[in-house]
């Protein structure tokens, strides 16, 4: 796994619809850090993007361009830290470029009210 790979997984995620409930939905993954010696991996996720909604400063929308099946927004307010062995390799997408990482890592930063 290497910074800016791109998973499809299904995850356990808060229900919205339920409060206090759990839901697995597939999902798009971006790996944030690529150390092949680490057990864990830091991760986003990316969702369908709503293009009535103007994208906030702590995400960053992509799409077929970058490899996405549709327009996607990634979400850098709440990163995750999962154990590596939970993605397979058949759930690999493609890698993101470096440009785009670059605008995550921002969104990283000012979605974690981090000062630039």
């Amino acid at each position: 796994m290497n910074r800016g790979d791109v998973y499809r997984t299904k995850l356990r995620l808060p229900d919205r619809a339920v409060p206090g409930q759990f839901a697995e939905r597939n999902k798009y993954v971006v790996m944030l850090r690529g150390i092949s010696a680490e057990t864990d991996i830091p991760l986003v996720i990316a969702s369908t993007h709503d293009p009535a909604r103007a994208p906030r400063p702590f995400e960053v929308i992509v799409g077929t361009t970058e490899g996405f099946d549709h327009e996607t927004v990634i979400d850098c307010r709440w990163p995750y830290t999962l154990p590596k062995a939970w993605f397979k390799a058949e759930e690999f997408r493609f890698a993101l470029l470096p440009d785009v990482m670059r605008e995550v890592s921002v969104a990283l930063l000012i979605g974690l009210q981090m000062k630039v």
